[in-house]
């Protein structure tokens, strides 16, 4: 028997409740009649014409879908996710938003375009609305490490601490040893003027990403929080914009529509003629240095894009810039067959004998590379990069006259002139043109009053001459001007505690050997301060720090140095306080001549 109209009534709400919230209910009549808004289509006048296109079509596609009626939800969703994803990876943020907001009408239940659409709301610098869709996000996906990160970096932004403090605890607890996790957790700890704890936060974000020198300033401020600002100052110093990334899968599909992109533009510049080696390889660093298989893809492109075999010189650039990127990632070996091959295509290219002469330097093999220098020195005259390599090849060749000349074109050159004017005091100096040294680093000095190098090298360079009154005047006017090098000041100080009767001041010597050894307890700084020790009167202070420093010198096995001390512990313990007997026991910081090894930029 059939069941009558009121039974039928009551099992069907259940499952029509159930259809309801699942979405599933009339989904063919839903899916029919979604027409999304259109997406306004942002200028792309500054891209390249194949990525022009690119975005032309896909813009073209997803509004095609989007207005179609007969389309599924899941392929509107779809088109214009990949329409925002494309956008995003140009900044174009605006575009990138509004397709990532159509993308989440279409998909209601997945959390990707949601989180999409709030990073490019956030790139916008509109942190209100950022913040309500990654809310959204999250009750899609609660445990997201990426979402959770975002959201909570929103929250700081909006001075939100009590909200923001949790979900970084939360990013930190998903993600273990995410820096940018560390790094919020210890910015609020700096605000609330916990800076103990800050520090041992921000210390533990350094470590686990020490590339981001972002994390840098936050340490620097949390120290002079703590009062010690010699620790403070060394975190500042090499502070940037970098901040700390944690992983993101999300990201990386961006990341590589960004490769994309780059791609298409390098393919257009090699083959036009106001290709710029420097600029273009520049670009290439910039935005697939960090991408693994950026360069593999170019390479693999070489062998397989008969338009670039078509035109030996189009084929020559690709390859440098190829080979850049190689050298760039340290992976010479894969760098330089890319280099020789684009000698052999175009060998008029002078960049590519710099590359490769910078390959060879880093390698050891500096005849080879000076070699390399010579021929793109005919190609490239009067480059200041090349002057430089050249001239730090040639020293390692023990070549110092014809160093020093590469040096001074650099140096006359003006763009260059602290590199150059450094380098070129070193060798002067190791010439025995001391005169001549003093007066390029006082150019220096002028030039950037912030080199700590060049005012060590002054001072050095007067102790040589035994011009100790103007050394002592001139380290006297560093430390005023740069009062947190604790270099400057140490070498001050020897030359305080050390220095003859004209110059000595054992008390305030004293003093500043203190504050350095307190800064970095080293060897030096420990004999420093035991002259000053001595020179006070306090031989007993001085006989346990020479004592220390001969011990553990040879517990080290340094048991040649040890000895060579052992005759001013024998002064010391006679009541008699130690004068310098030459400009070597004043100097404590000598410049060094530049060496091109592994160090050597790429």
């Amino acid at each position: 028997m059939a069941p009558n109209t009121t039974q039928s009534a009551r099992l069907l709400l259940p499952l029509a409740a159930l259809l309801l919230a699942t979405g599933l209910a009339g989904c063919g009549q839903q899916q029919e009649s979604l027409r999304l808004p259109l997406v306004e289509r942002p200028a792309l006048d500054r891209e390249q014409q194949p990525t022009r296109e690119r975005l032309a079509a896909l813009h073209d596609r997803a509004e095609r879908i989007g207005q179609d009626a007969a389309k599924s939800r899941t392929e509107k969703a779809a088109a214009y996710g990949e329409l925002g994803q494309h956008y995003a990876s140009l900044r174009q943020f605006e575009a990138a938003a509004a397709s990532f907001d159509n993308a989440a009408q279409a998909a209601p239940a997945e959390s990707r375009w949601l989180y999409y659409q709030a990073v490019s709301l956030q790139e916008l610098a509109r942190p209100a609305e950022a913040a309500e869709i990654y809310e959204k996000a999250l009750a899609l996906a609660p445990n997201d490490p990426p979402t959770v990160l975002h959201l909570a970096e929103v929250r700081f932004e909006q001075r939100q601490l009590d909200l923001a403090q949790p979900l970084f605890e939360k990013a930190a607890n998903l993600a273990p040893g995410c820096a940018a996790a560390l790094w919020g957790l210890g910015k609020i700890a700096s605000e609330k003027g916990e800076w103990g704890r800050a520090v041992e936060l921000l210390e533990k974000a350094a470590a686990a990403d020490p590339r981001a020198d972002a994390i840098r300033y936050s340490l620097g401020q949390a120290w002079r929080g703590l009062g010690d600002f010699t620790k403070a100052q060394q975190w500042l110093e090499g502070s940037g914009q970098k901040r700390p990334r944690c992983a993101d899968p999300l990201a990386e599909e961006i990341g590589v529509l960004i490769h994309t992109t780059t791609l298409e533009v390098l393919r257009v510049r090699v083959g036009q003629p106001d290709f710029d080696p420097r600029s273009d390889i520049g670009y290439a660093l910039e935005q697939l240095g960090e991408v693994v298989g950026g360069a593999e893809q170019m390479a693999a492109l070489a062998a397989g894009d008969a338009g670039l075999r078509s035109n030996p010189g189009t084929e020559a650039r690709w390859r440098l810039v190829t080979g850049a990127l190689f050298a760039g990632r340290g992976l010479d070996d894969r760098a330089e067959p890319e280099l020789r091959r684009a000698a052999e295509l175009d060998p008029q290219l002078g960049e590519t004998h710099l590359r490769l002469g910078n390959l060879l330097a880093r390698r050891g093999d500096f005849a080879a590379a000076l070699a390399a220098y010579d021929q793109a020195g005919r190609l490239l005259p009067g480059d200041l990069e090349l002057a430089l390599r050249r001239g730090k090849v040639l020293v390692n060749l023990g070549r110092f006259s014809p160093a020093a000349e590469e040096f001074e074109t650099a140096f006359a050159a003006g763009d260059g002139i602290v590199e150059a004017g450094l380098e070129l005091a070193a060798i002067l100096g190791h010439l025995e043109r001391l005169e001549a040294a003093a007066g390029i680093y006082a150019v220096v000095i002028d030039k950037d009053p912030q080199d700590r190098r060049a005012r060590e090298g002054e001072a050095t360079v007067l102790i040589l001459l035994g011009r100790l009154d103007a050394a002592k005047k001139s380290l006297e006017r560093s430390v005023a001007d740069l009062p947190r090098e604790t270099t400057l000041k140490h070498a001050l100080a020897r030359l305080l505690v050390a220095g003859p009767p004209n110059v000595r001041e054992p008390g305030r010597g004293l003093e500043l050997a203190r504050e350095v050894f307190a800064a970095e307890p080293t060897v030096d700084r420990a004999l420093t301060l035991a002259m000053g020790a001595a020179a006070t009167g306090d031989f007993a202070e001085a006989i346990r720090l020479e004592t220390d420093v001969i011990d553990d010198l040879r517990g080290s096995g340094r048991a040649k140095i040890a000895d060579r001390l052992q005759a001013r512990l024998d002064l010391y313990r006679a009541g008699k306080a130690f004068s310098a007997r030459g400009p070597g026991d004043l100097i404590v910081s000598p410049p060094l001549l530049s060496r091109t090894g592994a160090e050597a930029q790429r």
